[in-house]
């Protein structure tokens, strides 16, 4: 008998944060902390780095990619916009340029 069902692997969160921001590969050093550690460190990386427009122009496509994907990435996307906008600057930048799904998510975070 053959199974009624299909398989989908999700993606895997660190691969695709690397594959979007190489310049961050050597945060993997840290993924035996697992994703949410490594996504906090990626989130402190942004704050450090929040006059590069060229970093945010990127960060604004990986949130959306996020914000538009499976419940594992978005709780991940969660937790990197609870370190970011402790930062009343970047939260209003961060609500500016946001796309559609980016901005739904922080409304449902209550940070709209």
């Amino acid at each position: 008998m053959e199974p009624n069902f299909v398989l989908v692997k999700s993606p895997d969160p660190l691969a695709l944060l690397v594959d979007a921001f190489p310049e961050v590969q050597h945060l993997l050093e840290d993924a035996d902390y697992g994703y949410y550690y490594v996504y906090a460190r990626f989130s402190e990386y942004l704050v450090s780095r929040a006059e590069d427009e060229q970093l945010w122009r990127r960060a604004y496509g990986f949130f959306e990619t996020h914000a538009s994907g499976n419940s594992g990435l978005r709780d991940l996307l969660i937790d990197v916009f609870e370190n970011l906008c402790v930062d009343t600057e970047v939260a209003q930048r961060l609500k500016r340029n946001a796309a559609p799904a980016t901005l739904a998510l922080l409304s449902q975070m209550g940070l709209d």
